[in-house]
């Protein structure tokens, strides 16, 4: 290996925006998504918290309430199969807030043994935020909804809470899913009207999950301090759909309410959902015995030096294995990762997620993770991808420890990050192949675009239409997507239009490279057919010509 530079801590950086520190176990992971553990009156002080902080981060912030048609839309049914929805899912883990809307989420999280505090539904929070915010002079807009509804219950929480300030009501169609994703005109018009609004709170009620992808894909575009996905809390608030009896909720029995008032459109989503939760926590649950370890302890200093042995060098930290080069910074895990190791390690480990280099998980001797430390990976990716930071992982071969990873349904963060050596990690870093581009080149009569990194509706580098029709010349377009290491809807959309913008014009376009997970994503879209895939040159040139 080249350029080991030292051991030692690195640098202190700026502080980072970390809403979930690896320093604080203040939320409990379930089926790989962060559930924070608060209460309703301790989640309205963090929202009205974002809220204060926002002129310093001009950041928009996002709540999600989730329940079991969360984790029913988000995940497959069997352990180490793709995320049904992985936008969803990702969306999920880099949320600011988010909270257990319904109890079986709160029976998951005494069975894992770490027990939520309360069950915090929208319908509940919504009302406690209004409260607030005619106390502190703070205002919302309502967006979705029918619009006969979402007018009457911002007229029911004007009158519910005097001095509350309503900015703004609209139930705009919207499209996160289909050929028609790349109405971004439809979009911009909804933003600029709350952006003129300027409220301090957004009610999103577009129902799971296109309010939580509206949001992820307008975000860098709001100025809202705080968005929340609440689905149908409208109609809760005006009486169009009641609510269970009090004594109902907190029994986790709602539900069988809920079934009662609207059966033929209800029961069948539900019975599926329940069986889904079933097959998808067994899994989790039997790797979370006491006994389903497999092997016994072994001291956390002599899996460091065991690590070190592979890179030939020294360590004056017992505790953890870590190399800070110029480029990357390298963490070898121990064997056990348990909540001690966590902790001892938490501030290190910090630090080096500011410092905003690539990071390198080595597994090698890894082969066991105490149930709950996920939420350390779980905060290492949403770090990463909130600050655009590459994570790369070696040596991620242990079955009993990808067996567990799948149960715990946080495999997939891993699954398309694995590498075989080092070196093939280090040539990345080095010829900074994933870094965000977009390459064009004319061969052999086919205009060639091929994409590095991600696609996301903030990049600064959409994929310009114009210029590659006036370059492409009317000639077949290969457009190379095996270096993409990720995409949103948005950035799905951009492919749509160019897609369309070809067809109008009768000019041929194929796909190459699309790996299983962005195959997925196109999937969870509704676009699985919408273009012409291939997975080698040679294939797509024989379709080009």
């Amino acid at each position: 290996m080249t350029s080991k530079a030292f051991f030692s801590p690195p640098a202190a950086a700026a502080p980072a925006s970390l809403s979930r520190s690896v320093i604080k176990d203040n939320y409990t992971p379930i089926l790989g998504i962060p559930i924070d553990n608060l209460t309703l009156e301790e989640t309205t002080d963090a929202v009205f918290e974002l809220i204060k902080q926002y002129p310093l981060t001009q950041r928009p912030s996002f709540v999600a309430t989730v329940n079991v048609d969360f984790l029913v839309n988000a995940h497959a049914w069997l352990p180490g199969q793709l995320p049904r929805h992985p936008e969803l899912l990702d969306i999920l883990r880099n949320a600011d807030i988010v909270t257990a809307d319904g109890m079986p989420l709160v029976w998951l999280s005494k069975l894992l043994g770490r027990s939520l505090k309360q069950r915090v539904t929208g319908a509940d929070l919504v009302p406690a935020l209004c409260l607030r915010a005619a106390q502190e002079n703070a205002s919302v807009y309502l967006l979705g909804g029918r619009e006969q509804i979402a007018l009457q219950a911002a007229d029911k929480l004007k009158s519910q809470y005097p001095g509350l300030t309503v900015a703004g009501v609209n139930s705009p169609f919207v499209t996160t899913e289909g050929v028609n994703i790349d109405n971004e005109a439809n979009d911009q018009q909804i933003v600029d009207a709350i952006n003129q609004a300027r409220p301090d709170i957004l009610f999103i009620g577009f129902g799971n999950p296109k309010q939580e992808i509206w949001f992820q894909r307008n975000k860098h575009k709001l100025n809202v301090p705080v968005s929340l996905g609440i689905g149908g809390t409208f109609e809760f608030i005006v009486g169009s759909v009641n609510r269970a009896p009090r004594w109902m909720q907190a029994s986790g029995l709602e539900w069988i309410y809920r079934i009662t008032q609207d059966p033929k459109r209800l029961i069948g989503r539900y019975l599926t959902g329940i069986a889904k939760l079933a097959i998808m926590t067994t899994p989790m649950l039997l790797n979370s015995r006491p006994g389903a370890r497999q092997h016994g302890n072994a001291a956390a200093n002599e899996q460091a030096n065991a690590a070190l042995d592979i890179l030939d060098q020294d360590i004056a930290y017992p505790d953890i294995c870590a190399l800070s080069a110029d480029h990357y910074h390298l963490i070898c895990l121990p064997e056990e990762i348990t909540t001690d190791w966590v902790e001892r390690n938490a501030i290190f480990i910090t630090q080096m997620l500011n410092q905003q280099r690539p990071l390198l998980l080595d597994f090698t001797d890894a082969k066991y993770f105490e149930p709950g430390t996920e939420h350390l990976f779980l905060q290492m990716f949403r770090h990463s991808t909130n600050n655009h930071q590459q994570v790369y992982v070696s040596g991620l071969n242990n079955p009993q420890l990808i067996r567990q990873l799948k149960s715990f349904r946080v495999y997939d963060m891993f699954q398309f990050k694995v590498f075989s050596s080092f070196e093939k990690i280090l040539f990345l870093i080095g010829d900074n192949q994933e870094s965000n581009a977009v390459h064009y080149q004319s061969r052999a009569g086919i205009f060639h675009i091929t994409i590095t990194g991600t696609i996301y509706a903030q990049d600064t580098r959409p994929i310009d239409i114009s210029a590659i029709s006036a370059a492409s010349q009317g000639r077949p377009l290969l457009l190379d997507i095996s270096r993409v290491t990720d995409i949103d809807n948005r950035g799905l959309a951009q492919l749509v239009c160019l897609a369309k913008h070809c067809q109008q014009h009768h000019q041929q376009l194929v796909m190459l490279g699309a790996n299983a997970a962005f195959r997925q994503r196109l999937s969870a879209a509704g676009l699985a057919t919408a273009f012409a895939m291939t997975d080698t040159y040679e294939q797509a040139h024989r379709l080009l010509r």
